[in-house]
């Protein structure tokens, strides 16, 4: 056994592991390398929390433009303060969806889970913290009513969901968009998390529909109970805009 595997061999005792840090392994430097490839100019994120995601690629070295969407209340503020030194990205404490309208949604106690949709138990057991604590009332606009709006003089976009359950929904709301949106990155889950949700071969359908084509896919949540992957984030680019 070399050194790196003895290495990694103690490391796996204390619950951790070294790997290679290239885009061969790694989903972000992938991610990364589709920016790079398709000189992507503008990033729309929904569901956007605290902005873990604008962070972790502005980390790995994208700088364009930034448009997050986040309705809670105490995460859009948190949101707020993590990129006041970012010209570069706006944000609007608002969700996307199928139709203008307001509803509430739930909040759970990790806030990320927060979902308009009912948890499911399947979601609770794996992950205590989902578990929702209140409700609020949030607006909704559709992403084709503001595209206009932010889309500037951008010419590749990204569209990236993290919406619990909600994605079919955003996707809806930007059929008149979708066209000018070569590439879409999306949770998906394999087993319901929330009632009445589509499961990843739903999207996946919608998707393929309009002439999207799978590019990537990054492993995401599960249960660490049983070991069954329970999401993943698809990656989608318009099948006539790949090269």
């Amino acid at each position: 056994m070399g050194k790196l595997e003895r290495l990694n061999s103690l490391l796996q005792r204390l619950g951790f592991e070294m790997v290679r840090y290239d885009k061969g392994t790694n989903g972000i430097l992938r991610r990364n390398g589709i920016f790079e490839k398709y000189n992507v100019d503008l990033i729309i994120d929904v569901g956007a929390n605290t902005g873990i995601y604008g962070k972790e690629v502005r980390q790995v070295g994208y700088d364009g433009q930034i448009v997050s969407y986040e309705p809670l209340t105490n995460a859009f503020e948190k949101l707020i303060v993590n990129i006041k030194n970012d010209s570069r990205w706006k944000a609007y404490n608002f969700a996307l969806g199928s139709e203008n309208s307001k509803q509430f949604i739930n909040v759970s106690a990790n806030s990320h889970s927060s979902s308009i949709l009912e948890i499911s138990d399947t979601h609770t057991k794996a992950e205590t913290s989902a578990a929702y604590v209140g409700k609020q009332e949030i607006q909704i606009k559709t992403l084709d009513s503001v595209f206009d709006d932010i889309k500037g003089r951008s010419s590749e976009i990204f569209l990236k969901i993290d919406t619990q359950g909600f994605e079919l929904n955003v996707l809806k709301g930007a059929e008149n968009s979708l066209g000018k949106i070569h590439t879409i990155q999306l949770e998906m889950s394999l087993q319901p998390l929330y009632v009445g949700q589509p499961l990843y071969k739903d999207l996946m359908a919608f998707l393929h529909s309009n002439d999207y084509t799978l590019l990537d896919v990054e492993p995401g949540f599960a249960d660490s109970k049983t070991g069954s992957l329970l999401q993943f984030d698809g990656i989608f680019r318009k099948s006539k805009f790949i090269k």
